[in-house]
C-alpha cells in the first residue's frame, strides 16, 4: 500500500525477483550505494553485507559514520561518511558526488581495491587459516576443519550461500581432505568448483538440532584434539558445540564467523568461549 501511494515520478519499483545475475546489471547502473544511516547502538556492532556487495562493484558507498563500519572503511579513502540519522547531511554528500565524479571514482577504486585484497573469498580464507595456524602451533597433527552450515542450508541459511561455497572452496584448496563441508544437501553447489575438490559433502543430513547433538558426537570419533577445528556462522550450532565441548570435555576449537552480535544471552555465551571470532 506504501508503494501504491508513493507518486514520485523519477523512482523506479522493481516488485519481481530477479536472479543474481540480474541484480548485478541493475547495481551496475547505480552511481552510488546507500549504507545504513540510521543512529543505532547495533551499527557500532555491525557491518552490512551490502557494503561488501558495493565496494565489490566499484560503487562509492556512502555510510552513516558509525563505529563498526568504519573499523572496516576508511572515510574519504574507501568510503563516503554522512552524520547519523541526518536526512540533511545525507543529501549534500549525495550531490557531492553528482558535482565530483572524479573524486567520487578515486574513493570506489579505493573501496575496490580493498575488497581484492582483504575481503574475497580467497583472502578471508588465507586469513582465517593463519590464524588457525597460530592456534594450533603447539598441537602435533595437522589442522582438521569442519564447517558446519545451517540445517537446512541454504534455504534458511543467514548467509549468502554464494559466500559459503566461495568460503569452502579457498578451504579446500588450502586443506584438502583435512577440510569437510556439512550441509543438508547438495542445493547450491551447482556451478561451482566445489564439487571437483577433495572435501566431503554430507548430503541430506536433514537433522533437528537435538539430534545434531548425537550426530556430533557419533562423527567426532578418533577426530577430536585441539588440531580439529569447527568453523560456523550458525549460532544455534555453534552454541551446541561449545555445550558439548563444555559438558563433554571435548579438546576442539570452535571459530565463530557473525555477522550480527545482538546483546542477547546466545551471542554473549559464543563471543566468550568461542576461541576466534571472525567478522566478515
Amino acid at each position: 500500500k506504501i508503494l501504491d501511494s508513493f507518486d514520485s515520478k523519477n523512482v523506479e519499483w522493481i516488485r519481481q525477483h530477479n536472479s543474481n545475475d540480474e541484480l548485478r546489471i541493475k547495481i551496475q547502473e547505480c552511481h552510488l550505494s546507500l549504507g545504513q544511516l540510521a543512529n543505532h547502538p547495533r551499527l557500532s556492532r555491525t557491518t552490512p553485507f551490502k557494503a561488501f556487495e558495493g565496494i565489490a562493484m566499484k560503487l562509492p558507498y556512502l555510510t552513516a559514520r558509525n563505529k563498526g563500519i568504519l573499523e572496516l572503511l576508511t572515510e574519504n579513502v574507501t568510503c563516503l561518511a554522512c552524520n547519523p540519522a541526518d536526512p540533511e547531511d545525507l543529501a549534500r554528500k549525495i550531490l557531492w558526488v553528482k558535482n565530483h565524479p572524479e573524486e567520487s571514482k578515486t574513493i570506489s577504486e579505493g573501496g575496490y581495491q580493498l575488497f581484492r585484497n582483504r575481503l574475497n573469498a580467497t583472502a578471508l580464507a588465507k586469513t582465517v587459516q593463519t590464524e588457525l595456524d597460530e592456534m594450533n602451533e603447539r598441537a602435533y597433527k595437522e589442522p582438521r576443519i569442519t564447517y558446519l552450515t545451517s540445517i537446512e542450508y541454504p534455504s534458511r541459511t543467514v548467509a549468502s550461500p554464494i559466500q559459503i561455497t566461495k568460503t569452502a572452496e579457498q578451504f579446500s584448496k588450502l586443506l584438502g581432505n583435512k577440510f569437510c563441508l556439512v550441509v543438508s544437501s547438495a542445493t547450491g553447489l551447482e556451478g561451482t568448483n566445489y564439487t571437483e575438490t577433495k572435501a566431503e559433502i554430507y548430503k541430506k543430513l536433514h537433522l533437528t538440532t537435538f539430534f545434531y547433538l548425537f550426530w556430533l558426537i557419533r562423527y567426532l570419533r578418533g577426530k577430536d584434539g585441539p588440531h580439529h577445528i569447527f568453523y560456523s556462522r550458525d549460532q544455534r550450532l555453534t552454541a551446541l558445540l561449545l555445550f558439548l565441548r563444555t559438558i563433554a570435555k571435548y579438546q576442539y576449537r570452535v571459530v565463530f564467523e557473525y555477522h550480527i552480535l545482538y546483546s542477547f544471552y546466545l551471542d554473549r555465551f559464543i563471543s566468550r568461549n568461542s576461541d576466534l571470532l571472525v567478522a566478515i
